[in-house]
């Protein structure tokens, strides 16, 4: 049995999708977009546009337990000083989630919160949460997200926060979650982020 949650389009080697559907005797996806990607991928690279009758879809839901993982446990208190935030009731947090890498958007997440720091009147911050910012070795895309933060004149606004265990913390002083991943079927946090009707 096969479990897939990403897309062909990004998945290397070329063909790796195409193997698992040939070796696996049941193959589980969460959503018709990832079968989908996978099908395209079968008929680009071997010419069959026959139904596959070993796919199915089963959505994940909500997880009912968070298995131990590695990460920080920051305390709200703890977030709003990092965040500089001295009355929480006057100020909206929007976060955003990921490792930071392309695919994830974080390059969206920070036009977003240009767009929103020039338009909103009221105060507001900005979280993103995940490892992998490091503009000193990543040049790919951290050094990028630097620049834009000190040119979008965001720097007493935004923080890049550690992985977290959990983002309930996070999720218990943010006032929206922004998902703005590149081809992403549906993440966990978009799924805990509605729970939490964010």
């Amino acid at each position: 049995v096969a479990l897939i949650h990403e897309f062909s389009d990004y998945t290397r080697p070329v063909g790796k999708m195409v193997n698992t559907l040939f070796h696996a005797t049941e193959v589980i996806t969460p959503a018709s977009i990832i079968k989908n990607s996978m099908l395209e991928e079968l008929e680009k690279l071997t010419g069959i546009s026959t139904p596959v009758h070993h796919i199915s879809k089963l959505p994940q839901g909500k997880l009912p337990y968070l298995p131990d993982s590695f990460g920080d446990e920051d305390s709200v208190e703890l977030l709003l000083k990092k965040l500089q935030v001295k009355n929480k009731s006057n100020t909206k947090i929007i976060v955003g989630s990921g490792y930071v890498q392309v695919r994830k958007g974080v390059d969206l997440f920070l036009a977003i919160a240009r767009y929103v720091k020039e338009k909103y009147k009221g105060e507001c911050k900005f979280i993103w949460v995940g490892d992998g910012y490091n503009p000193e070795h990543d040049m790919a895309c951290s050094v990028w997200l630097k620049r834009d933060i000190k040119y979008y004149n965001l720097e007493e606004d935004f923080i890049f926060l550690e992985h977290q265990k959990s983002l309930d913390t996070v999720f218990e002083m943010a006032d929206i979650f922004c998902l703005t991943s590149r081809m992403d079927p549906f993440p966990n946090v978009a799924i805990d982020a509605m729970e939490l009707n964010l």
